[in-house]
């Protein structure tokens, strides 16, 4: 799996981007097998005549049909908008894992 927008920053989440976004104490790469996070889509992926979509990637010498997906805006949730998501957690910090605005202090 590679990104064109980069991973989700610390107060991110999404519930469709286990990808692009580790879960509580896991590291990106062992957050969705067998997806395995790569760099940038630019790094592994040709560009089709139709922009911003790939035809197809390669990952050590072996060629991939590429599948796009998008998340959408709404799809992306934010610690610190007064909403404690599903994807986020109690805790005395500002990033999704340990958010405090949103979800409070873990009793």
């Amino acid at each position: 799996m590679a990104s064109d927008q980069g991973l989700l920053r610390g107060r991110q989440s999404s519930p469709r981007g286990c990808a692009l976004s580790p879960g509580p104490l896991q590291k990106v790469e062992e957050n969705c097998p067998p997806i395995i996070p790569l760099e940038s889509c630019d790094a592994y992926c040709d560009l089709s005549l139709l922009r911003p979509y790939r035809t197809q990637c390669t990952v050590k010498g072996t060629r991939y049909r590429a599948i796009t997906t998008r998340l959408r805006a709404e799809d992306v949730f934010l610690c610190g908008d007064g909403q404690c998501q599903y994807t986020e957690s109690c805790g005395v910090g500002l990033d999704y894992r340990d958010c405090l605005l949103d979800c409070g202090l873990c009793l």
